[in-house]
């Protein structure tokens, strides 16, 4: 067992990371919303952007099962081990959807909810994931989009029809989640995934698209089965991490949320959790497709109605139980 001295040292050690941690976190943003590497090109009122092409992956949902269904896995160990934490948990949500539900079906199940009180693109309201989901009767939610420091939306999200940001553009060279539930002159038929770079709010009306989520640097974690991201990828810390994919049929939505410390120090056990192309590789061993990367670090959370399962680590310097106020949120209605 550990002495009472060891205790008292362990403590103090913590409380002086967290305060390190609250000073530095008033000199940074709350999340890094992209880097020189990829352009966040701003569109006008309407959240379109002229010079960006849609580069699309359309994957109709085909599936045996008769109604939908959430699975829960809990994969222990997959962010690491640190001494005063201990193991650094993942958590995997898939949902199963049946073919051929009709669209006041499956609007509920994939729900991208914007940030309580709204946002532009320089400014918004943050709140916690749980807060969000509790307020509009999620059974499973995690965390989504990256934000600015002023709380200011990224890229082009859509909530039930509506941008979420109307003065957001599209993010140039970051795919993003959306699903189809209406038939549409383009061809495309109800209970269909569209993921993509370059999908402006107009394009994504015209297919039928209410809810679109927008992910995050690097960009694409899998595309087509294959994983996009290489094991030298130029950020190679481990972090905490959230991922959103499909399987190949469509049949699946596959969520992961990957607890850690991203800057813990080395005495606390260092940087904990995955790295990108670490993130990547376990969703493809999860059965996913297509995957993208959503904002990580300390704003990892995922929800269920028993409350936040994982162990999100706001302060990012300690392994300290402290859940994020975040932007958008991605919501999973199933009964």
């Amino acid at each position: 067992c550990r002495s009472r001295g060891g205790l008292l040292v362990g403590g103090v050690s913590m409380i002086l990371a967290l305060v390190a941690s609250l000073l530095l976190r008033s000199l940074r943003p709350a999340a890094v919303p992209y880097s020189n590497s990829h352009n966040h090109i701003k569109g006008g009122t309407n959240g379109t952007d002229t010079r960006l092409k849609p580069d699309l992956d359309i994957i109709s949902i085909q599936s045996n099962a008769t109604e939908p269904n959430i699975e829960m896995r809990n994969l222990p160990g997959l962010g690491g081990t640190s001494p005063l934490h201990g193991q650094w948990d993942g958590y995997a949500a898939i949902v199963t959807l049946p073919s051929g539900m009709n669209a006041t079906g499956l609007r509920p199940i994939f729900t991208v909810l914007e940030p309580i009180g709204g946002c532009t693109s320089h400014a918004g309201h943050l709140s916690k994931t749980s807060t969000n989901a509790k307020q509009n009767d999620c059974r499973v939610a995690i965390n989504g989009s990256p934000f600015d420091r002023g709380g200011g939306c990224i890229g082009q999200s859509m909530s039930n029809g509506r941008p979420v940001c109307k003065d957001c553009g599209v993010w140039a060279g970051i795919p993003s989640i959306g699903l189809s539930t209406t038939s549409m002159e383009s061809g495309l038929t109800a209970a269909t995934w569209v993921i993509g770079t370059g999908i402006n709010h107009t394009f994504a009306e015209s297919i039928g698209v209410e809810n679109l989520l927008v992910g995050h640097v690097p960009g694409w974690l899998i595309r087509n089965g294959t994983v996009q991201i290489s094991s030298n990828y130029s950020d190679p810390t481990p972090a905490p991490r959230t991922a959103l994919g499909v399987t190949a049929d469509g049949s699946r939505l596959i969520m992961l949320v990957v607890d850690g410390c991203e800057h813990c120090p080395r005495y606390m056990g260092g940087a904990q959790g995955l790295t990108v192309h670490e993130l990547a590789v376990e969703m493809q061993k999860l059965g996913a497709a297509f995957a993208i990367n959503l904002d990580g670090g300390g704003s990892s959370t995922l929800f269920t109605r028993k409350g936040v399962v994982n162990y999100p680590v706001s302060f990012d310097y300690a392994p300290i139980f402290h859940e994020r106020s975040v932007s958008t949120v991605l919501c999973i209605r199933v009964e």
